[in-house]
């Protein structure tokens, strides 16, 4: 690469090969790199850096989150947040642990990276940070759940919760001679997925109903739902029923999307989700025509 008058690739080169071997010698270069040099420079020291798990890292790592020219840069800072995360917080420095994966939350453009810094977070007891990732991308990560309830073949054609208007839930659900309680809970997962196979650990043919109370500070407008749902799913929007889907599939982030509207001030939501058998859940996000979040960053829990 020298040879080739690019000397900046042989000094990225030299980085990459130096952090395969854990050579924390290379350190100070590298952080000096990572912040002045030339991009794919740059690059490589972020990585070599990442790979040492190298807690003074931090400071440049939160700025090459900053790096909105340059994607790969910024990147490459998500990735490394993570195993320098884990140093810090292996060194007692938690809080500060917490502030990096907060800060590469933001800016993560991968799925499997977002998940993987939201499960970190998770292991730093920051789930409420987690749950805030979810509201800012407009996920409704706040809800009752009454759950579960058998079975999901007899709950298709009937409800055993009043579906046309806000829901009491201080009166259990009761169903088949069972009485089912809502339990609160705030969703620790970036895209909102709630998880009702973990949340009940039951994987049978059953049934969940889950509600929430949402303020729009905003004139009445239209809005999108953006659904997926693993199996069943039934959406009620201020008492009417917007989104219907009746067959078995594994859940995906937004698969569908329905045409709705909130009105000006408290909307509430009711969903009922009907497991077939194995994993179920579903997650609801609502955004304008443009994708962009239409609820006011949350929790949304009624007082």
């Amino acid at each position: 690469a020298q040879k080739e008058g690019n000397s900046s690739k042989a000094l990225a080169a030299l980085l990459w090969a130096l952090g395969e071997r854990c050579e924390n010698g290379i350190v100070p270069q590298a952080l000096k790199w990572a912040e002045e040099g030339e991009p794919i420079l740059r690059i490589s020291a972020l990585e070599t850096l990442g790979k040492l798990a190298e807690p003074q890292a931090m400071r440049v790592i939160i700025k090459s989150l900053g790096e909105k020219n340059n994607i790969d840069i910024q990147q490459t800072a998500c990735r490394a947040s993570i195993p320098v995360a884990t140093a810090l917080k292996k060194a007692g420095k938690t809080r500060q642990a917490i502030r990096l994966c907060s800060r590469a939350s933001r800016h993560a453009s991968d799925t499997e990276l977002l998940k993987s810094i939201a499960d970190l977070l998770i292991t730093l007891g920051a789930e409420d940070r987690v749950a805030n990732m979810a509201r800012g991308s407009g996920y409704i990560a706040d809800w009752y759940i009454a759950a579960p309830i058998p079975d999901s073949d007899a709950l298709q054609n009937t409800e055993c919760v009043a579906t046309d208007g806000p829901v009491d839930t201080s009166k259990p659900v009761v169903f088949k001679g069972e009485s089912h309680s809502w339990e609160k809970q705030s969703i620790a997962d970036p895209l909102g997925y709630v998880e009702l196979n973990k949340i009940t650990n039951d994987y049978g043919n059953k049934g969940a109903y889950l509600y929430s109370e949402v303020e729009n500070k905003k004139e009445a407008r239209d809005v999108i739902l953006k659904i997926g749902s693993n199996d069943h799913a039934y959406i009620w929007l201020n008492g009417e029923l917007v989104y219907s889907f009746t067959r078995g599939r594994p859940w995906s982030p937004d698969e569908d999307q329905a045409n709705a509207r909130l009105k000006e001030g408290k909307n509430t939501f009711l969903v009922k989700i009907l497991n077939l058998g194995g994993g179920w859940g579903v997650s609801l996000r609502v955004t304008d025509k443009n994708g962009r979040p239409a609820l006011d960053n949350g929790p949304f829990f009624s007082k």
